[in-house]
């Protein structure tokens, strides 16, 4: 099996003479055999044969744009087959474009199958499904997120992190991650880059953050600057320099009283 494909030539077992053949393998895994050629698992020659143009195809929770598609795909598919005009409303595709489908693409077309079959009405909602969905088999027991009690906003904005940088981890898009987390766009992209602005802040030396800390300072106090010259008039600029006492004079007349 592992010379035939690369000699193309087979010895027959009830002769001598090879036979030219015309082979081409093609294999499919969700394994990952680099680590199973390591773990010793996976023949290592076996392996380099048939990795010649490997193919990667992302599982579908990496490609939700793509779940509308497949679910209009696989609706007119078996509304056809069943002899059905059953038709998938939008709230209901976010409902299935949310869960992570293990599966793939034949669990979901499973589950739009099952849809088609068993809906007694033609317009199908997400509460008409919500239960057709194995939620619970995703739902793991975690520990307590907080092990102390802190103020309810510095917790809900903890929340907040999380999410959205578990979101965007996942997902890679901020478009896709604001749909998952049900807001809008421009509030993602928002929040994210103010998340990522403070990680780089928390990862700078003592150095810098002293020089942005000042550089923010300055620009304060440049603004209060420019709206106080805004708002007193020259003559009363005067007054000032006349009636106020130079700072060290009026510290010292402080540490008198």
């Amino acid at each position: 099996m592992i010379a035939g494909p690369s000699r193309k030539r087979d010895h027959s077992a009830r002769g001598s003479q090879p036979k030219k053949i015309d082979i081409q393998v093609i294999a499919a895994t969700n394994k990952s055999l680099e680590q199973m050629v390591e773990d010793g698992k996976f023949r290592e020659d076996l392996y380099y044969r048939l990795n010649v143009v490997p193919i990667h195809i992302p599982s579908l929770r990496e490609r939700i744009e793509e779940i509308p598609h497949f679910i209009y795909y696989f609706t007119q598919k078996y509304n056809q087959m069943y002899r059905k005009q059953i038709n998938i409303l939008p709230d209901a595709v976010d409902l299935l474009s949310i869960y992570p489908w293990p599966g793939n693409v034949r669990q979901l077309e499973n589950m739009i199958e099952r849809i088609v079959v068993t809906s007694r009405k033609t317009e199908v909602d997400a509460p008409a499904i919500h239960h057709l969905i194995p939620w619970k088999k995703e739902i793991v027991k975690a520990p307590p997120v907080f092990e102390q009690l802190m103020p309810l906003q510095e917790a809900i904005d903890f929340v907040e992190e999380q999410l959205i940088t578990m979101a965007m981890d996942q997902y890679k898009s901020v478009k896709l991650a604001a749909r998952v987390l049900d807001i809008s766009q421009p509030t993602m992209s928002r929040k994210y880059k103010k998340i990522r602005e403070k990680i780089h802040h928390a990862n700078l030396s003592p150095s810098n953050k002293r020089r942005i800390l000042e550089e923010q300072l300055d620009k304060r106090l440049r603004s209060i600057a420019i709206v106080t010259a805004a708002i007193i008039q020259p003559e009363e600029i005067v007054q000032l320099k006349t009636n106020v006492s130079p700072p060290i004079r009026l510290i010292k007349s402080c540490k008198k009283n």
